[in-house]
């Protein structure tokens, strides 16, 4: 493994050598495994993960989208515009970013929220719009059929609905109205699900599984 930035000990892993089976692949892309798995053969689709960070992965007229050196997807360093400059959309919208701003473990943010504190509020708001218009993004440049979405940032009390809302509001409507645009249902188990998938895939010769790893 050349980088994990979220599990820096991961950095230069190189597997286990006892003779068995491996398959190393992208925790995005395993989760694009999972959530393509019922499409058309012939779909494009987006699938986001906003946990710590916030990952990407696509499907093409069913091919994934692997770029030159197959780092497509690293749609956390989007460049953002914000009051203090120029950012990355993982240190605005991510959960370390929620994290750093609000100076306050997860479990207190939500405790904050539920009692309407107003900062909290803002600025959970604010990484959900920053998320709300990366969405938008991907939906104008990819034109996807099916856009779905999962990570534990989602959990924060108005962080969904303000992405939902500020993704709809700055997306041309004729590839919005062509797109669904949902939550992943059990989103904690998507990755390995999919990560499942495609070790039975693998272990049954099946040639497409190549594209994600």
């Amino acid at each position: 493994m050349k980088i994990s930035d979220v599990l820096p000990q991961l950095r230069g892993w190189q597997g286990i050598h006892d003779g068995a089976p491996q398959l190393l692949v992208n925790d995005i892309r395993g989760a694009l495994a999972q959530e393509t798995a019922g499409l058309p053969r012939t779909s494009s689709a987006v699938v986001i993960v906003c946990g710590t960070a916030v990952g990407s992965a696509y499907l093409c007229e069913g091919r994934v989208v692997r770029g030159s050196r197959g780092w497509a997807g690293e749609v956390g360093s989007m460049p953002m515009l914000t009051p203090e400059g120029v950012k990355r959309l993982d240190d605005v919208a991510g959960g370390t970013a929620i994290v750093h701003a609000l100076g306050k473990p997860p479990e207190q943010i939500h405790a904050a929220l539920a009692q309407g504190d107003r900062r909290a509020k803002h600025v959970v708001n604010a990484a959900g719009e920053a998320f709300g218009l990366a969405i938008a993004s991907l939906v104008s440049i990819l034109n996807p059929d099916v856009v779905r979405i999962a990570g534990g940032t989602l959990g924060y009390s108005g962080y969904w609905d303000t992405a939902l809302e500020t993704a709809r509001a700055h997306s041309l409507p004729e590839l919005w109205d062509v797109c669904t645009v949902d939550r992943i249902q059990a989103g904690e188990l998507v990755v390995a699900r999919g990560a499942m998938r495609l070790a039975i895939a693998a272990a049954d010769g099946q040639a497409w599984i190549q594209q994600y790893i």
